[in-house]
């Protein structure tokens, strides 16, 4: 049987967009982009990859009305009481929600959870009924999609490693994740790129990827997530997307390979879900891009776990 549920974490700029739409152009997987985000995107009405507005297309409007019902409350007026987790925009932000007090309450809460998930039994579970409520509105989020679009599978590239593990210890039969990897210093070129500190994005990369593994040794089954490799995918995308198909019991079909062919609703993610042009290419801009200064920041804080993912 198909895997119903794939998860892909990922530090930020590492392609998590171009890997959910690749394998969400399979005829019975759906793409889904960053849905954690989800209620900001209602909030500000922002634009469905299939180019209606959110509260305008067809799949999105029909499943907020849903549980607007459900949940006895009018979404579109009060889309964050629907708990899906940590929204952490970086692009497009709801300045209205996502103050400086959410960012500090989520960060400590963030924080303890990993402590939880990683060494201590002691903390209660009642501190985090806002995560267990998050993960099962994530399920149902999953399911109505599923329902409506007539899919065996959903594509999630939300990247956090505390959902991805809060997803699979929540039904491990179910979901599986993918660890993607983009090598840190195109990840922090991308950064400088767009006046971002060179040291302060080595250390987040690898403060990410450190973390997630961590966690995903202690609580996830071997068989429980796939490392894929950025470039691997870009070099070779037929091979690497049938390994991922094998992966989640699915059989890999051509289409996948071009995913302007297939309508996609994906709400929040990397501008290139708007792109007209498919065409998929590596970029190693940063072999010349990348100071001395850069790199040295580089080789401080995230050649070591980079090299321990064969870069």
């Amino acid at each position: 049987m198909p895997v119903p549920y794939i998860y892909i974490c990922s530090a930020g700029h590492s392609g998590s967009t171009l890997l959910d739409l690749l394998l969400g152009s399979h005829t019975n997987i759906a793409s889904l982009g960053e849905i954690t985000q989800l209620p900001k995107n209602i909030a500000l009405n922002t634009t469905c990859t299939c180019g209606e507005p959110i509260l305008k297309c067809r799949l999105w409007r029909k499943i907020v009305d849903e549980i607007s019902e459900e949940e006895g409350n009018n979404l579109i007026e009060n889309p964050y009481k629907f708990n899906l987790g940590h929204i952490k925009a970086v692009v497009v932000k709801d300045k209205n929600h996502q103050t400086q007090f959410y960012n500090v309450k989520m960060k400590l809460m963030g924080l303890l959870l990993y402590a939880k998930l990683n060494w201590s039994n002691f903390i209660p579970q009642s501190l985090f009924s806002g995560v267990d409520s998050s993960v099962e509105n994530t399920f149902r989020i999953y399911n109505k999609v599923r329902k409506e679009l007539s899919v065996t599978t959903i594509v999630d590239s939300s990247k956090t490693y505390l959902k991805a593990v809060s997803l699979y210890l929540s039904r491990p039969e179910d979901v599986r994740i993918i660890l993607l990897t983009k090598d840190a210093r195109g990840v922090i070129y991308s950064g400088v790129k767009r006046k971002r500190n060179a040291k302060k994005t080595a250390k987040s990369w690898a403060r990410h990827y450190s973390r997630a593994i961590t966690l995903f040794k202690r609580n996830i089954n071997k068989n429980g997530y796939l490392h894929v490799r950025y470039e691997d995918l870009v070099k070779d995308p037929h091979q690497t997307l049938k390994k991922v198909c094998h992966y989640i019991n699915i059989d890999f079909e051509d289409t996948m390979l071009d995913f302007l062919k297939k309508t996609h609703h994906i709400t929040n993610g990397n501008n290139m879900r708007f792109l007209d042009n498919s065409t998929i290419k590596n970029d190693e801009s940063w072999i010349k891009g990348l100071s001395k200064k850069d790199l040295k920041e580089y080789e401080s804080f995230a050649m070591k776990i980079n090299r321990t993912f064969g870069y």
